[in-house]
């Protein structure tokens, strides 16, 4: 079963990376970089998801879901060169949540 969730979340982020370097090809305002970051650091996240307890987990899912919500709380992600601000702070957010910091 955790095995099915982590596939899901990293087909879901899969999903969203292609979705950005769509739109990258049509507008220089997709901060490519920045989204990579994310998407790199919730990778490494992932790859240690047995590691970490119901509550932590829930919290790695909430990230996820903010980033690939195209409704967020920032700007737009994929028609602003700061689209993904909002997204690093919350991996950097769950990061201190989880202990990485």
């Amino acid at each position: 079963m955790a095995d099915d969730v982590v596939d899901m979340l990293r087909e879901t982020l899969h999903n969203h990376r292609l979705m950005v370097m769509a739109a990258a090809k049509t507008s220089t305002d997709v901060d490519v970089e920045a989204a990579l970051e994310v998407h790199a650091g919730l990778g490494s996240i992932l790859a240690d998801w047995s590691d970490f307890t119901a509550g932590q987990q829930r919290q790695i899912v909430s990230t996820i879901e903010f980033l690939v919500n195209p409704t967020d709380a920032g700007q737009p992600d994929l028609t602003t060169p700061d689209g993904f601000h909002d997204d690093l702070a919350e991996l950097r957010r769950l990061h201190a949540f989880l202990g990485y910091v």
